[in-house]
């Protein structure tokens, strides 16, 4: 039997928190092992703790002392420094094109608005999706990330490497594949999660079928080369 996927939720509005809870009660797979309405009680758990998955919303007071938001995109630079094997899923009202552009590029696995309903409901299948093996955004926050992109797809290199690997590899997960190409977990997620972006997609199936059909992937593709010595 698998281990359970370990959870850690920040948010101070309790509803929401509610809410997460029992959402994620619904899958046998998940056990959420803290909640907080501070950064400074979160921070001080996950310097002792390890998760999977850490759900962070955005505007959370630091302290009880200091009702000033933490800096979220700094936050998720350091812990995936000191814990690259852990998924961040951001849940956030928040909307604006540049903070999620932010807290992706710094290397989280997912954005999520919270009025996208749907994306909601689902929310213990995306942690599971996320949980070292996909990045992942809501539907709504696609739209906000494409309206300033034309249809025209231009992926860079680093970015159809990662779509070849998953293509060739698709029971790996995202850990096992930036070890392949020799690159931090977190470096791989942000290619991936450009990639998304910029092909409309929010899940790896969904990314490699949109790319085969653009011609950036081969229908019939080798897997990649991998150096002698190291484990597929």
């Amino acid at each position: 039997m698998n281990a359970a996927i370990t959870v850690a939720i920040l948010d101070d509005h309790q509803i929401a928190v509610d809410g997460s809870l029992f959402r994620l009660s619904h899958s046998p797979n998940i056990r959420v092992v803290k909640t907080a309405a501070f950064w400074s009680e979160m921070d001080a758990f996950l310097q002792e703790e390890d998760v999977d998955v850490l759900i962070l919303d955005v505007g959370v007071p630091s302290s009880a002392e200091d009702p000033t938001y933490y800096p979220i995109r700094n936050v998720v630079t350091d812990l995936l420094a000191a814990k690259p094997e852990m998924a961040i899923l951001v849940i956030s009202m928040y909307a604006q094109r540049p903070l999620i552009q932010a807290v992706m590029q710094a290397g989280a696995s997912g954005y999520l608005l919270k009025d996208d309903v749907d994306a909601i409901l689902n929310l213990a299948s995306i942690v599971e999706t996320i949980a070292g093996k996909d990045v992942y955004y809501s539907p709504k926050t696609l739209e906000v990330l494409r309206k300033k992109q034309g249809d025209d797809v231009k992926l860079t290199n680093s970015e159809q490497e990662v779509l070849f690997s998953l293509a060739s590899h698709p029971n790996l997960t995202t850990s096992q594949l930036a070890k392949l190409r020799n690159i931090a977990p977190s470096t791989f997620r942000n290619h991936l999660s450009a990639a998304y972006v910029k092909l409309n997609v929010n899940n790896r199936v969904a990314a490699i079928e949109r790319a085969r059909q653009l011609g950036l992937l081969p229908k019939d593709m080798p897997p990649p080369k991998v150096d002698e010595g190291e484990d597929e």
